[in-house]
């Protein structure tokens, strides 16, 4: 009934309360999903992922070889299971037409480890006696057959071979990828006896199961003491070869996700405190104008503590009201936030407002009525009946702290938002290296049953057509065009006329084969001698063009045209020279975020490897190339379409999320700290209207007046800025992982925050400060 009776204070705070609560309830609904929900396998906790790691460069191999993981599994004691899996895909075809499919080789008790039951069919283990016996997980059976109960026992072809069905999956079950569409055993493989005969290298990557009681410490110590005996055992193989144990949530999110949400979360907690000290200021004006309500209560025998309950039960019912209006706010914002979100942040997609995130938005506007509620109740009970009531020194000292803190809050806010901007621009400002214009980017496959030569062939007859295409200006073609998450060092066995590299001095290298006018296509600058011609077949001598980190890293102060080097020979001899005809600028095909690294290129007319990132400078639509690719061979696919622009994008969509989220977060609680100045300043003036009447009586010019109300809005402000700044500095320390080449301390961030803190006190000021002025002092006197 009260909040009824003021229904302009009503409807501000609910608003204010609803989208801080709503903001903070979206933003948990996500932190839920991805960090905090388990993931949906028996005792997750116990599941950790076994990297393999170079002790002396410090770098890690995701991938071990079958040899050392039978060694792995048959002394390890820590671990009650282990099991093996490698990402692959391969060619499908779905009624009639081409497509491709990812899947997962596994080997060991795959299924056992994660503790899941089929919903249809069975699994298979590592005794499995049909070697070509497939588990297909449930989006799989959902939309290529239709959730048939038939589907057990149907065969389908992938890649040329023939698999049956067995069994399906739940559907939360999506390991290694979401995109895993079937599970085959690793033992189907064409050359498993070769792969499972070499120690040397990496085949598959390794999770296991720890032993009920075994902590991750044990478990890397047994792990160590067994890589110590591998390499004592196998030296050639296994030098310098140690493990790391990391629990399989890591592994999914990384470590960039959980600090990026936590920046997030700590953003709308800033909005909600924000939002709590503009509620409570206006609680203590609302208790202002209710002085004669609470004086009447107290004559008739009301004590303070009921005027303490009345007044919390009141902010308590107020949050409790706009958390109900949050839930809308917070379910429109969690669909907003799946939309904008990079593809990479693992299991946002199932992110809801399920019971979990009721109960933490019902106990958070419970404890936000609280935190308002409580200062206001108790300074209003005791002032009650007083004759200073809220007009008096303490109370008018409250509202200002209340207003200096959310300036400062505030402050922070903007400067992390200020600061992430600025880093976004100055990676959007990057050279990458090549040009993006016009260009479109795919990837090309054939069957994988196909011999290599033929695919070589196929490859190149591609690339042929694709050049005839109108508007068609230069095709290529890559092995791999992008490195965003390679981290490993390598070194050339040998450099012509250099001394033997030494493996501490490695730095990160990539060798990539190129096909077709590759360089051309992206316009990538020749800075030193030529690029590959018609010339450089398989029966020539091999050469290959490297990228100027490259030349600088061997032959910083000489001409590399013509120089030798022995590597990765592009046609599998390792014993000749390769040539170095040519040296092509830098591209950054590790990442924008991160410095070139030296690149070596062969030509596929050499090394008959495949090329299948497409880049082609054209005018022309994706479906004219696809034509044109099916016009080479009908079971091709060209996946993965998109412009080059599109694929450098996709590359800051995390960076460009968080700035989006945290500059949506900041401008609210600038909105915020702008309305609650406002607010105050307005009840300033209102409070002050017989002394602003008595001052104009006796002389003071409107300019005077002005001065005196912007001076304390100003004085306020400024004592919130530095605050702000102070404790800003300190938050953007924590942040600087999450910055690109701008410092915590950038000045001109920082100028910037303070500049527009003082743009936004004057206009909050401005308008109390005017009214000051039309004050008739005839009507400001008699306002007692």
């Amino acid at each position: 009934r009260m909040l009824r009776k003021s229904p302009g204070f009503t409807t501000v705070a609910l608003l204010t309360l609803a989208f801080a609560i709503g903001a903070n309830t979206a933003i948990f609904s996500v932190v839920n999903a991805v960090l905090i929900r388990s993931t949906p396998y028996k005792e997750p906790n116990r599941i950790a992922v076994v990297l393999g790691t170079n002790s002396l460069t410090n770098t890690l191999d995701l991938n071990t070889s079958v040899p050392n993981f039978e060694d792995w599994r048959s002394r390890s004691r820590t671990f009650e299971n282990l099991a093996g899996y490698r990402e692959s895909d391969a060619a499908f075809i779905v009624n009639g037409e081409p497509d491709w499919i990812e899947f997962a080789w596994v080997y060991g008790d795959f299924f056992a480890l994660f503790g899941r039951s089929p919903v249809l069919g069975r699994t298979f283990g590592s005794d499995e006696p049909n070697p070509h016996a497939i588990v297909i997980s449930h989006r799989m059976w959902e939309s290529r057959f239709g959730e048939s109960q038939g589907v057990i026992g149907k065969t389908v072809m992938v890649g040329g071979v023939d698999f049956q069905v067995i069994g399906v999956m739940p559907e939360d079950f999506s390991f290694p990828l979401r995109e895993t569409e079937f599970w085959a055993p690793a033992t189907a493989l064409p050359n498993w006896q070769s792969i499972r005969a070499t120690r040397r290298g990496g085949f598959f990557s390794v999770a296991g199961r720890l032993r009920p009681g075994v902590t991750l410490q044990q478990a890397r110590a047994e792990m160590t003491t067994i890589s110590h005996q591998l390499e004592a055992a196998y030296p050639v193989e296994n030098q310098y070869k140690r493990v790391n144990i990391v629990p399989l949530a890591a592994l999914v999110n990384g470590t960039t996700i959980p600090f990026m949400l936590m920046v997030l979360f700590g953003a709308v907690v800033f909005v909600l405190l924000i939002a709590s000290a503009n509620v409570a200021n206006l609680l203590l004006a609302r208790g202002a104008a209710r002085a004669q309500e609470f004086a009447v209560r107290m004559a008739l025998g009301a004590a303070r503590t009921r005027l303490l309950r009345q007044l919390l039960t009141e902010s308590v019912l107020l949050s409790g009201a706009a958390g109900l209006l949050a839930l809308p706010i917070a379910a429109w914002s969690v669909r907003a936030l799946i939309a904008i979100a990079p593809q990479k942040l693992a299991r946002l997609a199932d992110a809801r407002i399920d019971a979990g995130v009721l109960v933490f938005g019902l106990i958070l506007s419970l404890a936000t009525g609280i935190i308002f509620g409580l200062i206001p109740a108790i300074r209003i009970s005791r002032d009650a009946g007083r004759r200073s009531h809220t007009t008096g020194v303490h109370a008018r000292g409250l509202r200002r702290t209340f207003v200096v803190a959310e300036v400062a809050l505030a402050v922070v806010l903007v400067t992390g938002a200020g600061l992430l901007i600025r880093s976004f621009a100055a990676l959007q400002s990057v050279d990458p290296g090549f040009q993006t214009q016009r260009v479109i980017a795919a990837t090309l496959r054939f069957r994988n049953d196909y011999p290599r030569d033929r695919r070589y062939a196929l490859y190149q007859e591609a690339m042929t057509r694709l050049a005839q295409v109108p508007g068609v200006s230069a095709v290529g073609g890559v092995s791999t065009m992008f490195f965003s998450g390679e981290r490993n060092k390598f070194g050339l066995r040998a450099v012509e006329g250099k001394p033997e590299e030494k493996q501490t001095e490695w730095t990160e290298m990539t060798w990539a084969t190129v096909s077709g006018d590759y360089f051309q296509a992206l316009g990538v600058p020749l800075l030193r001698g030529r690029f590959f011609n018609e010339g450089d077949t398989a029966g020539k001598s091999p050469v290959v063009i490297i990228n100027q980190t490259m030349a600088h890293r061997y032959w910083p102060d000489e001409d590399p045209i013509g120089k030798g080097l022995k590597g990765f020979d592009a046609r599998g001899h390792n014993d000749e020279w390769v040539r170095v005809i040519g040296v092509v600028g830098d591209m950054r095909s590790n990442g924008l975020e991160r410095k070139p690294m030296a690149q070596l290129y062969e030509t596929q007319m050499q090394s008959h490897d495949e090329t299948e990132d497409l880049v082609v400078r054209t005018s022309a639509s994706a479906n004219v190339l696809r034509d044109a690719v099916r016009s080479v061979d009908k079971a091709a696919v060209l996946l993965n379409v998109s412009t080059l622009e599109g694929r450098l994008r996709a590359q800051t969509a995390p960076r460009r999320f968080q700035m989006l989220l945290v500059s949506i977060f900041a401008a609210l609680a600038l909105a915020l700290a702008a309305s609650g100045i406002f607010r105050m300043m307005h009840f300033a003036v209102a409070q002050r209207t017989r002394e602003i009447g008595i001052r104009m009586a006796m002389g003071a010019r409107p300019a005077n007046v002005v001065s005196m109300v912007l001076r304390e809005g100003f004085l306020l402000t400024a004592i919130g800025t530095a605050i702000g700044l102070a404790g800003s500095f300190s938050l953007a320390r924590s942040m600087r992982s999450l910055l690109f080449e701008v410092s915590a301390a950038d000045p001109v961030t920082l100028c910037a925050v303070a500049s527009g803190l003082g743009l936004v006190a004057l206009l909050a000021c401005y308008l109390p400060a005017h009214h000051a002025t039309r004050i008739d002092p005839m009507v400001a006197l008699r306002c007692e």
